[in-house]
């Protein structure tokens, strides 16, 4: 590294410093605003408030390093460039791609730098502040009682519908399972207003069971107050599949790759949790994309053009997000492969770096 690339880095990094601090600061303020009314209301430690809000952190870094890295280098392109600075660079034989090179090189080291820190650090965060928040709410065992209704689990030929789900005492409630024959009849009906495991049975109360034969038609149908049911899933085999009751913001790479070998060994569907696993190896990317395509967009602007030049990389960031938001849903509704649904937004953005790379006249 040269004085050129020193000089060049050193006041990028102080801009990209203060994007980053600023844009967090908002960021912070916001979070507040939100939760405000709930930490009001809240008569525990002072201390479990800073916890929270220091967890969350690391969250608003991962989404607010991509818009503060383009700020930052169309910022400093366009101001050397109305400084004449590049004028200066350039009437010395140095080609703009080189001055744009430590930059370049700075955002793929900052790329995995980035991917490493959202796994280890911002994901995990996130499902501890989550946590915190809702010990702020009251609700202690918030993830030991899944509120949602209709949860679906499915083992290759083995359907469970369930209501709630109680981890603490190993209940469910509005259960309905189904069985079925290898060529895809119904073989076995079970409904229970509630079904709790206990060693190694599932005792069903106020429920219904409906057998059919191999034609599929019904050869047993009835009621019952209370039935013990040996079923070939148990109820750690349907914790386990339905994921931790985590949301996508939550999961690290390593979380879903553990669910994704779960659900492959039981027959569930995966291919949601496969976008999100190539999601993960491709976001940190935009680092790279961003300053980039970012930086030649600053070198283009006529007599600087801070503003527009700004204008114009921070148009290509939403462009960005928008591809990537709009890809993970058409792999997640299965219209896309996971891969290609999962970086559609890099594919894209590859394209353009290939157009100013071997198009555009420098």
């Amino acid at each position: 590294m040269d004085l050129l690339d020193r000089y060049i880095l050193k006041y990028f990094l102080k801009s990209l410093f203060g994007s980053t601090l600023l844009l967090t600061g908002i960021g912070l303020i916001a979070k507040v605003n939100e939760t405000l009314k709930d930490i009001l209301g809240f008569k525990g430690s002072g201390w479990i408030v800073v916890q929270y809000y220091a967890l969350s952190l690391p969250t608003f870094v991962t989404f607010i390093i991509p818009p503060a890295l383009m700020f930052s280098v169309a910022y400093t392109i366009a101001m050397f460039r109305r400084n004449n600075e590049i004028s200066v660079i350039l009437a010395a034989g140095r080609s703009f791609r080189r001055i744009l090179r430590p930059l370049v090189w700075f955002s793929i080291i900052l790329s995995f730098l980035f991917l490493a820190f959202n796994e280890f650090v911002s994901f995990p965060f996130a499902y501890k502040a989550y946590d915190t928040r809702n010990i702020i709410l009251g609700r202690t065992n918030w993830r030991e009682i899944w509120h949602n209704k209709n949860i679906s689990v499915r083992f290759k030929d083995r359907f469970y519908t369930m209501g709630q789900i109680d981890l603490v005492n190993k209940k469910i409630d509005n259960l309905h399972y189904l069985e079925l024959t290898k060529d895809g009849r119904p073989s076995l009906i079970l409904e229970a207003e509630s079904a709790r495991f206990n060693q190694g049975k599932w005792l069903l109360t106020s429920g219904s069971q409906i057998q059919f034969v191999n034609e599929g038609s019904v050869s047993v149908k009835d009621s019952f107050n209370t039935r013990a049911y040996t079923l070939r899933e148990s109820y750690e085999d349907l914790a386990a599949v339905h994921g931790r009751n985590t949301g996508a913001d939550e999961r690290s790479i390593f979380l879903i790759q553990e669910l994704m070998d779960a659900r492959k060994k039981t027959g569930g569907d995966y291919h949601f949790l496969e976008t999100e696993f190539f999601w993960h190896l491709g976001y940190p990317f935009i680092c790279f994309f961003v300053t980039y395509i970012g930086g030649n967009m600053g070198s283009r602007m006529r007599h600087g053009g801070v503003a527009v030049s700004i204008a114009l990389a921070m148009v290509f960031t939403i462009f960005y997000f928008f591809l990537m938001y709009f890809g993970t849903a058409m792999g997640e509704t299965g219209v896309l492969p996971p891969l290609l649904a999962a970086n559609l937004a890099n594919i894209v953005s590859l394209g353009f770096v290939g157009y100013i790379r071997f198009k555009v006249d420098w």
